[in-house]
This record gives structure tokens, sequence and C-alpha cells, in this order.
């Protein structure tokens, strides 16, 4: 089943209701169904017993906002590529030239030589010691996010 927002709902015969579309396919199952198409409408909820229906309506909804995200990290990839680029030629120079720190009203440059670095590799700990390893476990929590992946142009689907 397809709900309306509570009261929010451009179509006033349905304000008092909750009963968008009984059936997405048709409007037999429900006589006072509206006329709206609920993907389009903007007002409507879908049953989370359908998850097809559910990213349907998701998607047609918040298509602006996937669009928008995709192309910003898009945008963000090429910028870190040339980021990267500067960088390593601005590194070569400064081992040329021996120049340690660089200070500007821009910039704040300061070289770092190669280190090492001495770090616990988890997964062998767990392996060799567990007992140990459980008793030096942190819980730690984490808040929601959303997690966003590009997809190479060849593999996008339902992207206009």
């Amino acid at each position: 089943m397809i709900t309306c927002k509570n009261g929010s709902c451009s179509n006033e015969k349905m304000k008092s209701q909750r009963c968008c579309r009984e059936c997405f396919e048709s409007l037999n199952g429900c006589r006072d169904a509206c006329e709206k198409d609920p993907i389009k409408c903007g007002d409507s909820i879908p049953d989370s017993d359908n998850e097809e229906t559910a990213l349907e309506v998701f998607q047609e909804q918040q298509f602006m906002v996937l669009k928008s995200i995709a192309d910003l990290i898009q945008q963000k990839k090429d910028l870190e590529v040339k980021e990267a680029d500067l960088k390593v030629r601005l590194q070569e120079a400064m081992e040329v030239h021996g120049i340690k720190k660089f200070t500007s009203d821009i910039l704040n440059i300061t070289y770092v030589a190669a280190t090492k670095a001495e770090s616990i590799d988890s997964t062998k700990l767990k392996a060799k010691y567990p007992l140990i390893a459980a008793e030096c476990v942190k819980i730690s929590n984490r808040k929601a996010y959303v997690k966003v992946e590009v997809k190479a142009d060849g593999q996008r689907k339902g992207v206009r």
C-alpha cells in the first residue's frame, strides 16, 4: 500500500485519509484512491513491505539530490587527482632546492621526509593471542551516515 503524508497532501480529498493507492498497479482495490501518481506527487509514503515501490518513489523524489551528489563526488575525485599531481611536482621542486618550509599569505607548505612507522597487526594478534586481543577490544559508537559511491559512466543505471 502507498499512503499519503498526513495533512500535507495537495489533494484535498486525501488530507483526511491515508490511502493514496491500495495497489500500485491499479486503483481497483481502493474506491477513494487518489488520482495522482504517487511516485511523482511528492507526498506518498510507500509501504516498507514493498521495497521495489519504495525504491522507485525514492529515486523519483530524490533524483536531483542523487544527481547532485554524484556530480559533486566526481568533481571531487577529479580535483583530488589534480591536487595529488601538483603536490608531487611541488615535493620534487622542494627536494631539488632543499626547501623544508614555505610560508606565504595563502599557503603554508612543509616538506615531510619519508619515515617508518610501527603499528600492531591486529589480524596476526587475534590469530596468535585471541584472549589478549579480546581484552584490548575498544568499542566506539558511530553515528549513522550515508555512503555514496559514484559508478563509472558505463555502469550507471537510471541516471538521466
